[in-house]
């Protein structure tokens, strides 16, 4: 019979690299914790219409990347591409617009692309979104948390800010004109499908590398005085806390409903695919789910994926050294019962230890690797008799050093061990 594989573009993880992931992870949703940022959680699934109003008709995820299907009863469903549009739903439905609101999910997107590096068909994403907040502080409050992030997980310098404003929707549309005659102009407009007349910036990033490029007329001349000061003020605050930046005027998002602030961090690291977070502000979609509210928000996405490819990329270093505390061994394959008494008595004394028992290992070499595989602090061998007699071999791994010891006296060596600051 012939094997069944993963779905292309759909990558399985195994346990070696989940533990990178829940390192990040950790990293990542305690920053966002101290911020004061709640999780919230929808379902993966969601009405097609749904996308099709707040993403548009015309853009490229909802006419050529979405899975779509219908159910038992004839309603046409999505798996959701993105989660903003989720994340607005759900807060409009359980009433959550009239507080303002620091929120925050994680978990897999789908998009049906063509899968390379940093670019899968399901893809992991921790979202930030933000309601209820109008002035620019709260833009920087978001760059800043994710810049304390890269901080932490070592990866600052790899990574560049890019900033842009694409002001209100009004000025969009006075600039799309100006834009679709530059390309007609300069014969950039051949083979053109609908979506990029609908929203002809996506031009700039498809045709950035050419020379005519330079001569493009740019948003930034066409920004109303509220957006201009919005993006003036933007950059002040930026070098009053010293984070460094580069306009791109050329930067623009995927989605149709951001307006003024858009930013992102780029890596010269992956290829093409050198985005691991963007996002800016959606001031309108709320108003656009008929529900009567004009609320400021602001969000981002950090993907995970390219995230894990550049640290592992660069080789960084995750304070992971020690996974598990104790790795319990029995080399006396009578002494199974008691080596199960043993470990539930640590446990219960130490409610935070992290501990794995193997029942039976003959040989040395062999565990004391495992231990290594393991990233144990610390290693007990429990066997020879030895546990009848009340003793134990003790084994700090973190400077090499072993003994044997009463088992009377293993919870107070283990704490030492465990909870010692030097």
């Amino acid at each position: 019979m012939k094997s069944i594989n993963s779905v292309k573009g759909m990558h399985d993880l195994l346990p070696k690299d989940v533990i990178v992931w829940q390192y990040i992870e950790h990293i990542i949703k305690d920053t966002l914790l101290k911020y004061g940022y709640k999780e919230i959680r929808f379902p993966i699934v969601e009405k097609t219409k749904l996308f099709n109003r707040a993403i548009g008709h015309n853009s490229l995820i909802v006419n050529k990347e979405m899975y779509n299907f219908y159910d038992r009863n004839g309603c046409s469903l999505s798996l959701r591409p993105e989660g903003t549009t989720s994340c607005v739903r759900a807060i409009i439905e359980h009433g959550l617009l009239y507080n303002k609101q620091r929120l925050w999910y994680y978990g897999p997107m789908f998009r049906y692309e063509k899968p390379q590096m940093g670019r899968l068909r399901q893809f992991h994403q921790i979202g930030i979104e933000v309601f209820g907040y109008a002035d620019t502080y709260i833009d920087i409050e978001l760059i800043l948390l994710i810049s304390r992030i890269w901080k932490l997980l070592g990866l600052s310098k790899y990574l560049s800010l890019e900033i842009n404003s694409i002001g209100c929707l009004k000025t969009r549309k006075l600039y799309y004109k100006e834009l679709i005659t530059f390309f007609q102009n300069n014969k950039l407009l051949k083979n053109t499908n609908n979506n990029i007349i609908n929203n002809p910036m996506r031009l700039l990033e498809k045709y950035k590398t050419l020379s005519t490029l330079k001569k493009v007329p740019l948003i930034t001349n066409y920004l109303d005085n509220k957006s201009y000061n919005r993006f003036l003020n933007l950059q002040k605050y930026l070098n009053n806390m010293n984070v460094s930046y580069n306009i791109n005027p050329y930067l623009v998002r995927g989605l149709d409903y951001y307006n003024d602030t858009i930013f992102e961090w780029t890596t010269s690291n992956l290829g093409a695919q050198n985005a691991i977070c963007g996002g800016g502000r959606y001031d309108l979609l709320v108003n656009s789910f008929n529900c009567n509210h004009s609320i400021p928000a602001i969000g981002c996405a950090i993907g995970l994926e390219r995230l894990i490819i550049l640290i592992n990329k660069n080789n960084i270093l995750l304070n992971n050294k020690f996974l598990i505390d104790v790795f319990l061994v029995n080399v006396d394959n009578k002494l199974k019962s008691l080596t199960v008494s043993l470990s539930e008595y640590l446990r219960d004394s130490i409610p935070s230890l992290k501990l794995v028992v193997d029942f039976y290992c003959n040989k040395i070499s062999k565990y004391r690797k495992q231990a290594y595989q393991l990233k144990a602090k610390t290693l007990i061998i429990i066997g020879d008799n030895m546990l009848l007699s009340d003793q134990l071999i003790l084994e700090n791994l973190v400077n090499n050093k072993k003994e044997i010891i009463k088992k009377s006296n293993i919870l107070s060596k283990l704490l030492l061990i465990l909870f010692d600051n030097n």
